[in-house]
């Protein structure tokens, strides 16, 4: 009990469990937020926030905080009269009051806040008392003190009672006022001094024993606004008080998020905080919506038949997922962005909350813009820390190497921290390429760890991650049985055919070539996933009509858009600057090469916005539009813009892969390698991505006989050159 306090034995017993109570039902305002006008004639923007009992402070009993940076200190006094004893309760809380006001009086400005100079617009002095403290207190003490607040200083403070009664009870407390003044402050308080102290406490008769009218309140207040279920709402209200008298024992407290935790933990579940709860809603809805547009990314329809299997490196995720935030990570195309969509659906099925993002589909470069972009009051972060429940939720972010530009990743990777670092109820599965997971040692960092399943990669031991793997036999077993041409495809295919099919983006790709009405027997010759895009390519822009060029100079304009503004999107006009290029545009949006943008809370796509219908068409558009051409095209790009060494990477690698291809003696490729290691203004990042790419495909000699001979030339600088080459290329082999 607070410091002053008189009687001993049961009275004090009797104060102890009211305080309990007092701060119970200040715990349900906290808890309450913005459902519930804040007490004491606070303005109407102020919510409580935090609370703590038994304060080193002289008012003691309990604190509470609000969004203001201001304070209410409150002494609670079950049963109050109008005594004249100084060593009254009555006499004991003024003197509390006294002392707290000097105190703060003395501070311009502390490390503490509640220790600065008292404000009557954010701070208050109250004096809790039950239903049985005397109508002098209740009433006419109450009625004294507000009209006091209410009068301009020109009226005297002699003036401020209104009848007898009120008189009586504002002479003594000024008399126990002066009082403690004279003692603690060695003189006498001015008119100035007591109307400044007095004009801050407000007299608060607070029901809360059992059955009474507070306590009534605050059961209706859990009820409607804080718990899912109504019915524990004495539950709830009987932990409040158990924790309040911890509080009190501990000298400790909680704020709204701890209290949340804390009737979490009761196995009370509960709702998002008002100011939250739309924000809860929209991202839900925003969630949905996002879930609908990658639904097609799990599946492969192969002309009337949707073939779709399940994956057990999916049920490993989501046994995964349980324990802990991970990375996703696998090879272009082996389908992060199918096994997230997959996952999204089984926790959700489980009941689990889930947040789905796609990098691909925001805009956002800060998280204000992020905020605006999914429609929320507040900011990502913020909901999620908000959004309490029973059950771990899940924040799940597809294709972390999708978002282009350096603003938008850096918006979604600083959700990520934020999520995992402020949070502990949610986790994080997010999923990036390998390249960009193996450069990104924040990423790295965060999601350190061992990996918890077989599935992992062995370059990332030290991070918690789980691989994606391409199709085993046993799944291309069930993916045959669902479709007669792809089982006849994955029959007859020879040894580099069916490892190619083995990824799914690969596998879709064949599939929509047999629906364009290519026979298995066309496709079965092809080798490699540069021979596959180049047929697809054919099929669904060189086509047989002449008109190849239109097509392509249309996805030229797009994609040269797309990397100017290092994002998967570009404006429609931009596009079809040209009238004549209409028709084109339309055969390349009509072949599913190119799609109109569609936001995840759009009813329907937006025509003004294109990007394409998956980010390796556009890797693979950038490489064949933009690097391919005379010698020194791809370099001459490059150092125009150094930054395109990471914008437009894997670009760069299938650019290398398809000179690889193009050229079985390897001469244009080791030419091109050459040309970029001397070519100055080139990073050193981009320099060794044509090693890379031949430490990869080199099966043979032959592949090294154009480096061997540079290497064995009189020309110095072609052999300091191909020395380099060499280097990388070793370290490529290591890797």
């Amino acid at each position: 009990m607070g410091q002053g306090h008189s009687g001993g034995g049961a009275a004090a017993e009797a104060g102890s469990v009211y305080q309990n109570r007092v701060a119970a039902w200040l715990c349900v305002q906290i808890l309450a937020e913005t459902h519930v006008s804040a007490p004491w004639d606070l303005p109407s923007q102020i919510t409580l926030d935090s609370i703590r009992c038994e304060i080193p402070l002289p008012v003691d009993d309990v604190l509470v905080s609000n969004s203001e940076a201001g304070h209410g200190f409150i002494q609670a006094k079950h049963c109050v009269g109008l005594e004249t004893s100084s060593s009254s309760d009555l006499a004991s809380a003024f003197d509390q009051f006294v002392r707290l006001f000097l105190e703060t009086r003395k501070n311009e400005h502390t490390s503490d806040p509640t220790r600065d100079p008292l404000d009557l617009a954010r701070d208050r002095l109250v004096l809790a008392i039950g239903p049985q403290s005397s109508a002098p207190i209740t009433r006419d003490l109450r009625a004294v003190l507000s009209r006091l607040r209410s009068i301009p200083p020109s009226v005297s403070i002699n003036d401020i009672p209104t009848n007898a009664a009120q008189r009586k009870a504002f002479d003594l407390v000024t008399e126990h006022t002066r009082r403690s003044w004279q003692r603690n402050a060695s003189g006498q308080p001015s008119d100035a001094d007591l109307r400044a102290l007095l004009s801050l406490i407000w007299i608060h008769e607070l029901d809360v024993d059992a059955g009474g009218v507070a306590e009534r309140e605050a059961h209706a207040v859990l009820r409607t606004t804080v718990l899912v279920e109504p019915s524990q709402a004495d539950l709830a209200w009987n932990t409040l008080i158990t924790k309040c008298g911890q509080f009190a024992s501990d000298h400790a407290g909680a704020d709204r998020q701890q209290l949340q935790a804390m009737l979490l933990g009761a196995g009370i579940p509960i709702k998002a905080t008002p100011s939250y709860r739309q924000d809860t809603a929209k991202l839900k809805e925003y969630s949905n919506s996002v879930s609908s547009l990658l639904s097609d990314l799990s599946s492969i329809r192969v002309g009337p038949n949707k073939v779709k299997i399940s994956r057990a490196s999916t049920t490993a995720l989501r046994n995964a997922s349980e324990h802990g935030s991970l990375v996703v990570v696998s090879d272009p195309g082996a389908g992060k962005s199918g096994a997230l969509f997959d996952l999204a659906r089984m926790l959700r099925n489980d009941g689990a909350d889930v947040i789905l993002l796609v990098a691909d589909r925001i805009e956002a470069t800060s998280a204000a813009l992020l905020r605006d972009e999914i429609g929320l009051q507040h900011d990502l972060g913020n909901v999620v820390e908000n959004w309490p429940g029973t059950r771990p939720g899940y924040v799940i972010i597809d294709a972390l190497d999708a978002a282009r530009s350096e603003n938008s990743q850096k918006t979604l990777r600083d959700l990520i921290f934020h999520v995992m670092t402020r949070t502990t109820r949610w986790k994080v599965i997010a999923s990036i390429r390998k390249y960009d997971l193996r450069y990104a040692s924040d990423l790295r960092t965060a999601f350190s760890g061992s990996p918890p399943t077989e599935l992992n990669d062995s370059e990332f031991l030290d991070v918690r991650h789980l691989r994606i793997p391409v199709f085993d036999d046993q799944e291309l077993e069930e993916i045959s049985q669902q479709s007669t041409d792809l089982q006849r495809l994955i029959s007859e295919a020879g040894g580099e055919l069916r490892s190619l099919l083995r990824v799914p983006f690969n596998l879709r790709l064949t599939a929509d070539l047999i629906n364009a009405g290519i026979s298995v027997d066309e496709i079965t010759p092809i080798r490699t996933q540069v021979e596959l895009l180049e047929r697809y390519w054919q099929e669904r822009i060189i086509r047989a009509d002449s008109r190849g060029d239109a097509r392509e100079a249309v996805l030229r304009l797009a994609v040269q858009g797309m990397v100017a503004n290092r994002s998967l999107l570009v404006n429609r006009a931009h596009v079809a600057s040209d009238p004549a290029v209409g028709a084109s545009l339309n055969e390349v949006l009509s072949a599913h090469v190119l799609d109109e943008w569609q936001r995840p809370t759009g009813r329907r796509p937006e025509r003004s916005v294109l990007t394409f219908s998956h980010h390796i068409l556009y890797d693979y558009a950038v490489a064949r539009l933009m690097l391919r051409g005379v010698p020194r095209t791809a370099a001459a790009q490059i150092v125009s813009d150094p930054d395109l060494s990471i914008a437009i990477r894997p670009s760069l690698v299938l650019h290398f892969q398809y000179l690889w291809w193009v050229d079985q003696g390897r001469t244009a490729f080791w030419d091109e390698v050459f040309d970029f290691l001397r070519t100055e203004g080139i990073p050193e990042i981009g320099k060794v991505v044509g090693p890379t790419v031949a430490a990869d495909q080199a099966t043979q000699v032959a592949d090294l006989a154009p480096l061997i001979g540079a290497l064995s030339g009189t020309d110095p600088h072609g052999t300091e050159t191909a020395d380099q080459a060499l280097r990388h290329l070793v370290s490529g082999i290591l890797a």
